[in-house]
């Protein structure tokens, strides 16, 4: 059988999905990454609760390498 590359990619607004997914690739051996915008969040979801409502898809700061 062929072994796969697995990544797991997040995103964390208050960090708390940041653990568990760094929890989660070091069980799997996987490659993490963390999906960020290129311009930061406040603090106050309301710009992403606008975005959401939009259906916005801001730009990322980072791309997966080899993908």
């Amino acid at each position: 059988m062929e072994e796969k590359d697995i990544l797991v990619a997040y995103f964390s607004h208050s960090g708390t999905t940041r653990g568990v997914a760094a929890a989660l690739s070091s069980e799997i051996d996987a490659d993490l990454f963390e999906i960020s915008p290129k311009e930061e969040y406040s603090n106050v979801y309301t710009q992403s609760n606008s975005e959401i409502r939009r259906n916005a898809r801001p730009a990322l700061s980072a791309a997966v390498d080899n993908m």
